[in-house]
């Protein structure tokens, strides 16, 4: 089993002394049991005696970078979610091979199919670049006059994570001749996180009354990458922070 789907490989085909060794059994698919590699067919019936080879797991969805402001309240700033990779697909068992035929006496059994590999994991999301903000007011009543306000820089936001490689099932016996192993698929790739934002005065409700107010912001973060795990495999970029004087949430 891996992650709740059956990949194990098919039985191989026993051996006999009559006109043809036994057919294996078809592997075992993450969508049901014998959906993976193809049975092996006895010898004598114009088989090659050889396992089909299970497919490939598919690559899992790549995570969405962080998008938006964030949210402002009491207990302060949060970033926006990013989105993590999702687990690749397991790979689809090895069919069984078929047994061998012999003259005057019992043949070889077929070998057993190799075991799917499992997917590989997600790669997570990259982290908010951090935030300046000089003054925030949350559903307050703020009176500002005659004040000086600057925020400094806004830091890059982090890239996402390329995702594990799938992993590898066992091989086929020796005794007969197995399919292999289909591979676990590539986990997807993490989105990247928010760019940092440098904002002088932000609030929720109600903006605060000024009168001279002098305020002075820097540079907003640059949105991270998304992580590349291969082709097709790319978690969305981050949006850049913002910079503002005076900026509402």
């Amino acid at each position: 089993m891996c992650q709740g789907s059956p990949v194990h490989g098919g039985t191989g085909g026993q051996g006999t002394n009559s006109d043809f060794g036994g057919s294996g059994e078809a592997g075992n698919g993450p969508d049901g049991i014998e959906t993976g590699g193809t049975a092996g067919a006895g010898e004598g019936k114009g088989g090659t005696c050889t396992g089909g080879e299970g497919e490939p797991g598919g690559v899992g969805l790549a995570g969405t970078g962080a998008k938006g402001l964030g949210m402002l309240s009491g207990d302060g700033y949060v970033a926006p979610v990013v989105g993590d990779g999702l687990p690749g697909e397991p790979g689809e068992g090895g069919g069984g091979g078929g047994g061998a035929n012999k003259c005057n006496g019992s043949g070889p059994s077929g070998g057993g199919g190799g075991s799917g590999g499992c997917g590989g994991g997600g790669g997570k999301g990259g982290g908010a670049g951090g935030s300046s903000i000089a003054l925030a007011s949350v559903n307050a009543a703020v009176t500002l006059a005659t004040v000086e306000l600057g925020a400094a820089a806004g830091g890059n936001g982090g890239k996402g994570g390329g995702g594990q490689e799938g992993g590898g099932g066992g091989l086929g016996g020796q005794a007969g001749t197995s399919g292999d192993n289909g591979k676990g698929g590539r986990g997807g790739s993490g989105g990247g996180g928010l760019g940092g934002h440098s904002l002088g005065i932000a609030y929720v409700g109600t903006a605060p009354v000024e009168t001279g107010v002098s305020i002075g912001t820097g540079n907003a973060g640059a949105g991270g990458p998304g992580g590349t795990g291969g082709p097709n495999n790319v978690g969305g970029d981050g949006d850049p922070g913002k910079t503002a004087d005076r900026q509402s949430f």
